[in-house]
């Protein structure tokens, strides 16, 4: 979706995009590489040529290949995780009916799929010619934040420095949540869950896998 941001444009392959999730996640970088081709071999990331003909990464790549190392155990299951994923629904939000605004009304609507949003958030971590910090800037118009923490975030330096946005991957539920709260994790202002809880997991123990806006930002400003 294009919400008429302009960026700079410039050319990041498959190794770099790698590089960069394994660098920021401190993740064995074979690791993610070998994650990284099984998805690109079932049709989730871009694939052309060799050298200057290979295919340069878009938002969609970027998201795929995150939701691949976050929501897979083993390379072997990536694809499949990434497709489930992606596609799944808006289930709940907390809190109820939040007043939201502008560009993140539509990013939250009902009808959009946890890869699309996923996307959309990645673009706006991309650079941005001008200086505004696009992340911050969305989510500080468009949710409904209290008058103190208004008044944080005009007093900040940054967005980052105020808030935390968090990518929740949990297994084996196979659900989603994308949650807005404090920096020091202390208060949770936003938390909105995709998919429902798998019959399939029988299992006792839960895990859930986080990135927050640190990942997205450098995965986002790769080009």
């Amino acid at each position: 979706m294009y919400f008429g941001w302009t960026w700079s444009r410039g050319m990041a392959f498959f190794n770099d995009l790698v590089r960069t999730i394994a660098a920021v996640e401190g993740m064995d970088e074979m690791t993610v590489r070998g994650i990284g081709i099984r998805i690109r071999d079932g049709g989730y990331i871009s694939k052309s040529g060799r050298g200057l003909s290979a295919a340069q990464m878009n938002n969609r790549d970027k998201a795929n290949l995150l939701i691949g190392v976050n929501a897979s155990d083993t390379a072997i299951e990536a694809g499949d995780s990434v497709g489930h994923y992606r596609n799944l629904r808006l289930a709940q939000v907390w809190p109820p009916r939040p007043k939201f605004k502008g560009v993140i009304k539509d990013v939250f609507s009902s009808n959009r799929t946890f890869g699309s949003v996923m996307e959309d958030i990645v673009e706006f971590c991309a650079s941005p010619i001008s200086d505004m910090d696009v992340l911050g800037h969305h989510f500080t118009n468009g949710f409904n934040f209290k008058h103190e923490v208004l008044t944080e975030l005009d007093d900040a330096s940054g967005f980052d420095e105020v808030i935390t946005v968090a990518l929740n991957f949990r297994k084996p539920e196979k659900t989603a949540t994308i949650e807005l709260k404090s920096a020091d994790a202390d208060q949770i202002y936003l938390n909105v869950q995709y998919g429902l809880p798998s019959k399939e997991a029988t299992s006792d123990r839960r895990d859930v896998t986080t990135i927050t806006q640190k990942t997205l930002r450098a995965v986002g400003q790769l080009v």
